[in-house]
């Protein structure tokens, strides 16, 4: 099992299944905004353990609008091919009850993990704009 694409095709299952107008944008969105709390998480660590980064990088609130702007541009242009959504329903539809469980159990691990970690971090370390 592709993990990343399973979650993919979690969220977007699920979307479907509410009735969404648009799966396809609001799977992509929530997956930059976990990706992004995951490069913040990164960067929040990697500044927390070698403090000479934030002279060298130059990394300040422009920087990272601009980086996460760039990230969104490009993360769209990779998942949103309208052939690549029915292709993920495709390959997952055949999952038993135990898949399914162990799947959930990825997907809760990969946003909530993200979420905390992130929220962790953040507080934790607290390095990124000072």
């Amino acid at each position: 099992m592709n993990y990343y694409t399973y979650i993919i095709y979690r969220l977007y299952s699920w979307r479907i299944k509410s009735n969404d107008q648009i799966p396809e944008f609001r799977v992509i969105l929530t997956m930059i905004i976990l990706h992004c709390l995951q490069l913040l998480m990164i960067f929040e660590i990697l500044l927390a353990i070698v403090p000479s980064l934030r002279d060298k990088l130059k990394i300040d609130k422009i920087f990272v609008l601009i980086f996460f702007a760039c990230f969104t541009l490009m993360y769209s242009l990779l998942y949103y091919r309208k052939d690549k959504w029915e292709k993920y329903l495709e390959r997952y539809k055949d999952e038993n009850k135990q898949q399914r469980r162990f799947g959930t159990i990825i997907l809760i691990v990969f946003t909530i993990g993200t979420l905390v970690l992130s929220l962790a971090a953040t507080i934790i370390l607290g390095t990124l704009f000072y």
